[in-house]
């Protein structure tokens, strides 16, 4: 519903309807939230795949890489 109701304040504006900058604010907030808690759930669950973060950068690697793709430095 929360994604819904972001694509009809996005399209709204696209239409010469501005949405409320606070209000679409707010909006993307609840998505974040709701987004990182069911990572959470995920992990809880097991159901997460492990994610490799580069010890020099923090960037995220994907599955074979031996390097990091954002400073270079091996994994």
């Amino acid at each position: 519903d929360a994604m819904r109701e972001l694509g009809e304040m996005l399209y709204a504006t696209h239409i010469g309807q501005p949405s409320d900058s606070d209000t679409l604010l707010e909006k993307l907030q609840t998505i974040d939230a709701m987004k990182a808690e069911i990572a959470e759930l995920e992990i809880a669950a097991g159901k997460a795949e492990r994610v490799r973060i580069c010890h020099v950068c923090g960037a995220e690697a994907k599955t074979g890489d031996k390097f990091c793709r954002a400073c270079g430095e091996k994994l």
